[in-house]
């Protein structure tokens, strides 16, 4: 089920900034805490020098967040398609590949169950927005719907 939340662009980041080193993760209101690209090691290792966070670096602005990019594989992935969804699905979509594209960069996989840090999920959200500002609540790991959408 899809709730309203206020994880787009209106979150003040320096809220979350005593337990963030990145300072782009937004506190998450539901069961699961919140995590920072710092906390994972493999994240972690993939930080570019002088970068902050992993939404700083070049590979996740170009493959993630570009519409461009992002819409091409879309495209390539639902060639079934004949024409283009709704607004609303359209950019459910385009997160759901932008999700996929991170997970596969990171964990060689998409279908890895391990999860998506909270900088990550607001700048793909920030850069194809919920039109109604809808998103799925974050779960637990093993019914985390940021990752049911990079499997499905």
């Amino acid at each position: 089920m899809e709730e309203k939340t206020s994880e787009g662009g209106d979150d003040n980041p320096s809220e979350n900034s005593e337990r963030c080193p990145c300072g782009k993760c937004v506190p998450v209101p539901t069961r699961v805490k919140s995590l920072c690209c710092h906390e994972v090691e493999i994240i972690n290792g993939n930080l570019v020098e002088g970068a902050l966070c992993i939404t700083d670096h070049p590979f996740f602005k170009q493959e993630c967040l570009s519409l461009e990019s992002v819409d091409l594989t879309f495209r390539f992935c639902r060639a079934d398609l004949t024409e283009k969804p709704r607004e609303i699905e359209y950019k459910r979509e385009l997160r759901k590949v932008a999700y996929r594209g991170f997970k596969i960069w990171i964990y060689d996989h998409w279908y890895n169950p391990l999860p998506i840090p909270t900088c990550v999920v607001k700048s793909i959200r920030n850069a194809f927005p919920d039109p109604r500002g809808y998103y799925a609540e974050l779960l637990p790991p093993h019914d985390y719907l940021e990752e049911e959408m990079a499997f499905g």
